[in-house]
């Protein structure tokens, strides 16, 4: 995620928040920390709620920010807020101000919806009080552009982005902080369409206007220098390049001792010296300058925000390194320093289970609290004491775990040993490494671990972006024949330029652990032909897991067949139509795409159009039959009440059939539909929540506690969310792996209805019929089963991998 680069706007907000105290000219000379103390000693003696004290608020939250201390940054600014509500009314100017610093760090985090839900409230605010060309309404489509931008809507945000341009130079000139921060954000735009001479121009353009509006060794210069000097290494000019990021070193060395260089920047500059340095062959000061990088990482990852803000905030330097110490001919070292990065949210989860009692349980009353009063907030029952509350537990909880799990995350390397002794003699594990080089190429390998010896790593010969490629595959495969089979042709590429170099340590591998992240997330592992032209799912079973650490971890004995102790949520009602006689007609039940974008915004009335899952309930009920124990929630039973109130560690199994809501955007959002029916009754019952009837992946993370041996959720896009380079796609999947699924069978595109409860009824005979639990296997066989499912006149409906290659398998050792 490029960062939208929205500081200078909130430099600009700080000269209309005046306070007496002398903090202001220490932000403005770029002495953030110690603005943070002033603005902090004011605070003290100002009058709670009142307009002083949301000043006051405001200025600390945009030193922070500055600082990229984006959790602070948003506490004090969520602060600001409620103070300007109290002291000036909901519909003030002083409140939107506030809220405009609030959104810019929601953008900054990659929170969208919550970042463009905010600021259309608060344009509307300043629509009613302020004339069309009124400044304060100009520079607001700076935000609106970058949020366009980054929901993919590209010509609005393009048409946004030259009006705020051309809105502000009118208002004040060509020499205004505000403008060198849209020149910035038109500079990444271009930059991301890839063309990197007009993205040079603009980020000059920026840096000239800081420069004469400051000082040349002014922090405020480093995002700037940054971008330029990451767009040459992009076109190969070294010598430009260095000149920028040696010019970001030295303003960095002569502020750090002052505390105002922020770690994101210090961490922008690190790596481009250390790219720049790897393309010139000197090693030895290439891989100082990376660890270096990495330590500002973690600093600036320690105080970004939640959990799922710190997988899709940053990009790491972990891959550059990890190429430049193979260059250096230590694999080993390569990759524990890639393994470092991935599955951090999920890894964070194991450190949280290490710390002491009293700590674990502080941690577990703060999640309870927050997600009880988001609850409220969410179904507009909520007051100033509600927010309040939310502000203080939300802090609290952010403080506790920046110092304790995510501390022990820095200093936390994985041990190959401790991998191996959970392989077994034909098992395999395989990933990929993706560096970017200059000239916009990359170094790619492939490497393979067995049980016995050393890592092997294999060069891949393309340098060109296998994303595309695999973006391609993924496409052609959703697309079922006879409309597409360029999938064929494509599988074979992603077997020749991600596969193919290993393939003789592959010869003898009957289960495969496939570390999905970055270039190769989403893809369906069982539809790659081989060069014998069969299908992976015909030679091996793959689990697909986020990080390596999964498989290294203390392996449980849970290898006793599955007979007994399994819950299935299936065929909820969403309507009162539900109530009518059931229907068996319904085959394949997909719902509207508008119906299900309405719906991610928590729409009642969508979510009451969701068609009914029929044979969902067919799926469940069969399932149940075949194992004692079984606890099966249907119709208006199936609901968020209802399951809030079991016990779920006590089930080995958990089959969640139902529709699922996919939030590519905001990963935390993503929620499995259950019950809509008598939410309002439920609740009462409850003095603490609100119910909606959806599971979101936040409450999943924030209230679960599971000791699953399998959670299955058969619906639709239930392994996609957010693309990260560090956990893959971030949202339902990774939610129950952090609380405490040992696997997860999930899907990555939408399933047809039928088909799934064919595959999932084979699936759970396969475990039922098994001396032991085996999981991957199953549903290997399954789909065997499904693909080669003949109908009385001998056709084959289920042969296409656009319906059988869908689920896959997610975990850890088996």
């Amino acid at each position: 995620m490029k960062r939208p680069a929205l500081l200078f706007s909130l430099a600009l907000l700080m000269a209309s928040m005046p306070c007496l105290s002398d903090a202001p000219a220490d932000f403005h000379d770029g002495s953030y920390l110690s603005a943070i103390k002033g603005f902090e000693s004011e605070l003290h003696n100002a009058t709670a709620h009142s307009k002083e004290s949301g000043e006051l608020l405001f200025n600390i939250a945009s030193s922070a920010y500055a600082l990229g201390n984006l959790a602070k940054a948003e506490n004090y600014f969520r602060q600001s807020v409620f103070s300007m509500q109290k002291a000036c009314g909901d519909s003030s100017l002083e409140v939107s101000i506030a809220q405009e610093g609030l959104v810019a760090t929601l953008l900054e985090q990659g929170n969208l919806i919550d970042a463009d839900n905010l600021l259309q409230t608060l344009y509307a605010t300043r629509s009613k009080l302020l004339t069309d060309n009124h400044p304060q309404l100009v520079r607001l489509k700076t935000l609106l552009a970058s949020i366009s931008w980054e929901m993919g809507d590209k010509e609005k945000a393009a048409t946004e982005f030259y009006e705020a341009l051309f809105g502000i130079r009118k208002i004040y000139g060509n020499i205004h902080p505000h403008n060198a921060s849209t020149a910035q954000c038109i500079g990444n735009m271009f930059l991301e369409t890839e063309n990197d001479w007009i993205a040079e121009i603009m980020h000059r353009q920026a840096k000239l206007i800081l420069s004469t509006l400051h000082s040349e060794d002014h922090p405020i210069l480093l995002s700037s220098l940054n971008n330029i000097g990451a767009i040459n290494i992009d076109i190969n000019q070294l010598p430009d390049s260095r000149t920028s990021f040696e010019l970001a070193l030295s303003i960095i060395e002569q502020h750090k001792e002052s505390g105002s260089i922020s770690p994101i920047e210090e961490m922008r500059t690190l790596t481009g010296l250390g790219r720049i340095n790897f393309a010139e062959g000197n090693i030895p000061q290439a891989i100082s300058l990376l660890e270096k990088a990495i330590d500002c990482y973690f600093m600036a990852w320690i105080t970004t925000g939640s959990e799922s803000v710190k997988a899709t905030f940053l990009t790491p330097p972990h891959s550059t390194l990890a190429a430049v110490l193979l260059a250096d001919n230590r694999p080993l070292e390569a990759w524990q320093v890639i393994e470092q990065m991935r599955g951090q949210v999920i890894q964070l989860s194991k450190f949280e289970a290490e710390l002491s009692a009293p700590v674990q349980e502080s941690i577990s009353m703060l999640r309870h609290k927050l997600i009880n009063l988001e609850n409220k907030m969410s179904s507009n029952d909520s007051n100033d004491t509600v927010f309040a509350k939310w502000t203080e537990y939300n802090s609290a909880l952010t403080n506790l775990l920046n110092h304790t799990t995510a501390k022990m995350l820095m200093n936390c390397n994985i041990d190959l040993s401790a991998v191996q002794k959970n392989l077994k003699h034909n098992d395999a594990l395989i990933g990929w490494l993706d560096a970017p080089l200059s000239g916009n190429k990359h170094t790619r390998f492939v490497y393979v671990i067995k049980s016995t010896g050393t890592i092997e790593w294999r060069e891949l010969p393309d340098q060109q972006n296998n994303r595309a490629l695999v973006n391609q595959f993924i496409q052609s495969i959703h697309s079922p024949l006879p409309f597409s089979d360029s999938w064929t042709t494509l599988s074979d590429q992603i077997w020749e330029k991600r596969f193919a170099p290993a393939a003789d340590l592959l010869t003898d591998v009957t289960r495969l652990y496939a570390v999905c992240s970055n270039t190769m997330a989403g893809i369906p592992l069982d539809a790659v032909r081989s060069s014998n032209g069969k299908f992976l799912v015909d030679q091996m079973c793959i689990i697909t897991t986020p990080s390596a650490s999964l498989i290294s971890g203390k392996k449980t004995d849970k290898s006793e067949p599955l007979r007994s102790d399994i819950l299935l949520i299936a065929d909820p009602a969403f309507n009162e139509n539900y109530k009518a006689d059931f229907e068996v007609t319904a085959n394949n039940v997909m719902p509207n795409e508008s119906v299900i974008r309405s719906a991610l915004a928590r729409n009642a009335a969508s979510l009451a159009q969701l068609p009914r899952l029929y044979n969902s309930r067919t799926e469940a009920t069969q399932i149940a039959e075949l194992f004692e124990n079984s606890k099966l929630m249907l119709g208006a039973d199936a609901s968020e009440n209802s399951l809030t109130n079991l016990t779920l560690d006590r089930w080995r199994v958990i089959h969640l059939a139902t529709h699922a809501l996919v939030d590519s955007h905001s990963p935390d959002r993503s929620a499995l539909v259950l019950s809509q029916l008598d939410l309002q009754k439920n609740s009462a019952k409850n003095n603490y929540s609100n119910y909606d009837g959806l599971m979101s992946a936040r409450e999943i993370r924030m209230s679960w506690s599971l000791d699953s041996d399998l959670v299955v959720l058969s619906a639709c896009e239930t392994g996609l969310g957010k693309q990260t380079e560090s956990d893959g796609f971030l949202g339902l999947t990774n939610a129950f792996l952090s609380v405490g699924a040992k696997n997860l069978v999930t899907s990555l595109w939408k399933v047809n209805d039928k088909a799934t409860q064919k595959l999932m009824v084979s699936f759970y005979e396969k475990m039922a019929e098994s001396n032991s639990f085996n999981p991957a296997q199953c549903l290997m066989l399954s789909k065997q089963d499904l693909r080669n499912f003949r109908t009385e006149n001998g056709r084959r409906p289920y042969d296409c991998p656009s319906i059988w290659a869908s689920f896959v398998l997610v975990g850890g050792a088996q």
